[in-house]
């Protein structure tokens, strides 16, 4: 059944007219109420264009896990003595790091090459976002913004993606406030964390607006037959990209900033610097690296496990304490 684009388009419209281009509330009622009318305008959006069936046919998380493996060696990343594997006592879909030997503390467990990761650099240099990052001042003044729309480009492109066997690994649903239902965010009265989730959600929405306005624009630009109404619409600032108003839904852009926001490190810029000549620090996503959960440590001083190292260009991680064959293998 064909998608009423025009009313799709009139509903996210008013998600930002109505809604979040106004300012914040201030108290934790009127966040509330606010919180509730955002999700009735996001369900009345699903009910038009239901989300992206990009998840739909997805095999369980263990299931990819050979081929997630073969593309980590093809790619260079180095383990010792640790693999993937399902983490039953996290769920059922949970992944995390296993030793397969002996492992010693401080011993070096994964080196992740640069060439590997998904990094802010990607984005940036991206055919699919230059465009955008280059005129869009939000998307220039907000680095993990960017690298979750790269992280949504690069799952549309579906195989053609370098890191096609990466994103098929990655979970669907994550266990942060974004995702609660409103009961389960209810359960957080009356702590701040209550009105922290909100705004939050509040702003997620927000963006999504803001970029699904984008992505309106780019396809109303494509579409213009004359010159002269192309470039009364502007440039396509996406016409590069795979998106379009009926891919592009709430539920997909709250899953790569999800992604982005759970597994996020930062690395040195191979492109960008500061004005002393050294490197900006930039957001990436570390494949294999990021599989691994985390553990607190009180003596946690000592006990920082990630690390970059700029002559081999590879982002490692080492253990933290002792461990033997079959055990997790956690990071701080």
């Amino acid at each position: 059944m064909p998608i009423d684009t025009a009313a799709l388009n009139k509903l996210v419209l008013d998600l930002w007219g109505d809604v979040v281009s106004l300012p914040t509330p201030t108290t934790a009622v009127a966040l509330w109420k606010e919180h509730q009318t955002i999700r009735r305008l996001l369900a009345e959006i699903d009910k038009v264009n239901p989300p992206h069936p990009i998840f739909a046919n997805r095999q369980r998380r263990a299931d990819k896990l050979d081929g997630f493996l073969k593309w980590s060696e093809k790619v260079g990343i180095e383990t010792n003595r640790v693999t993937v594997e399902a983490c039953g006592a996290l769920g059922d879909e949970a992944l995390g790091l296993k030793a397969t030997g002996d492992i010693e503390e401080k011993q070096s467990l994964v080196k992740v090459p640069r060439r590997a990761m998904l990094t802010w650099d990607d984005a940036r240099k991206s055919t699919m976002l230059a465009m955008l990052f280059d005129q869009d001042p939000i998307v220039r003044g907000m680095d993990n913004v960017v690298l979750a729309l790269m992280l949504i480009c690069e799952l549309l492109k579906g195989e053609e993606s370098r890191w096609q066997a990466y994103l098929a690994v990655m979970p669907e649903t994550f266990s942060t406030p974004l995702f609660y239902t409103e009961e389960e965010l209810e359960w957080l009265r009356p702590s701040p964390t209550f009105e922290d989730a909100l705004k939050m959600y509040r702003s997620i929405a927000r963006q999504f607006a803001y970029f699904h306005m984008i992505v309106q624009r780019n396809d109303q630009a494509q579409k213009a037959r004359r010159n002269k109404e192309r470039e009364a619409r502007g440039v396509p600032l996406l016409e590069k990209s795979p998106l379009t108003v009926t891919n592009f839904s709430f539920h997909l852009y709250k899953w790569a900033v999800a992604c982005v926001s759970t597994r996020i490190n930062l690395i040195p810029s191979e492109q960008a610097t500061r004005p002393d000549g050294s490197p900006v620090q930039i957001p990436a996503l570390i494949p294999f690296l990021d599989m691994a959960n985390h553990a607190f440590h009180c003596d946690g001083a000592d006990k920082m496990s990630v690390h970059f190292c700029v002559e081999t260009d590879r982002a490692g991680c080492v253990a933290t304490e002792d461990y033997h064959h079959g055990d997790d293998v956690h990071i701080f």
